[in-house]
Parts: C-alpha cells; sequence; structure tokens
C-alpha cells in the first residue's frame, strides 16, 4: 500500500521542518479498498500510519487534529440495492485531537464540515457558501467568533 511510503515521507518532513509545515495526510479510507478484499489491511494500514505520525507530532510539541472523512467502512454495501456503496456517505464524522484542554468542539459533525475545519487550521478564510461549520477550534478563537 502507497500510503506507509507517503506516510513516511512526511513524517520526515515533520521532523525537520515542523515550525513551517502545514500538512494534511490524506490517508486513503478502505471504501477504495473493500471491492478486492483487502479492508481489514487498509484500515490496519491508516492506524498504523496515524500511530507513526502521532508520536512525531507530539515528540515536536504540536497538536494533531484529526477527522474521517467517510463512514463507509461501516456501512460497505447498500442493503437495497445489494451492491458497495461507493458513494460519499451523508452520515456523522468522528473528530479527534491529541490536547482538547484549549479547544472548542461543534455539537454535530457532518461530512460539509471537515473542509471549512481544515480552512480553518490553515488560516484560510471559510466562505460564506459552506454549509458546514469549524469541527474544532482554539477556545479563544470560539469565543471571538460567538
Amino acid at each position: 500500500m502507497g500510503n506507509s511510503s507517503l506516510n513516511h515521507e512526511n513524517l520526515g518532513a515533520v521532523q525537520g521542518f515542523y515550525e513551517n509545515l502545514t500538512s494534511f495526510d490524506n490517508y486513503i479510507e478502505g471504501r477504495r479498498w473493500y471491492e478486492n478484499g483487502a479492508l481489514v489491511q487498509a484500515e490496519e494500514t491508516v492506524g498504523a500510519c496515524l500511530s507513526r505520525t502521532l508520536t512525531i507530532i507530539e515528540a515536536a510539541g504540536g497538536h494533531l487534529p484529526v477527522t474521517t472523512e467517510h463512514g463507509n467502512v461501516k456501512q460497505i454495501v447498500n442493503p437495497k440495492a445489494r451492491r458497495f456503496l461507493t458513494s460519499h456517505s451523508s452520515g456523522l464524522v468522528s473528530t479527534a485531537c491529541t490536547d482538547t484542554s484549549n479547544l472548542t468542539f461543534a455539537g454535530e459533525e457532518h461530512m460539509c464540515c471537515v473542509a471549512p475545519t481544515l480552512r480553518h487550521f490553515t488560516s484560510m478564510p471559510v466562505p460564506d457558501r459552506t454549509n458546514g461549520e469549524v469541527l474544532m477550534c482554539l477556545s479563544e478563537q470560539a469565543q471571538a467568533r460567538a
């Protein structure tokens, strides 16, 4: 799986250039792999890559926000059509962060909230036409937005 080598390259960048790095790894989700029976391997690879990333980010004193992009691993078959579900799910997405002491989390965590959250963490403006909300932000930023 290509994710392991990609993760290794990104971790080198994090170790060497953490102060100036804004990087988001988008590990391929299991939805792409269940057609060939490799779902478990895909999920284990994502978990291993995330674990290595977490170790290095924490060692550098950083914080790692994590969101899930799709819920398709939880529902891989469309029960009505009796086919693999290959579209994006519209269900809730999980969010977490390595240090939540200074974070405020939104209430409902939907797929449409992932892009505004990524834009927020890279200091990019969130367009007004965006349907989603920022999933998590620094507590003082949340107070300023209210």
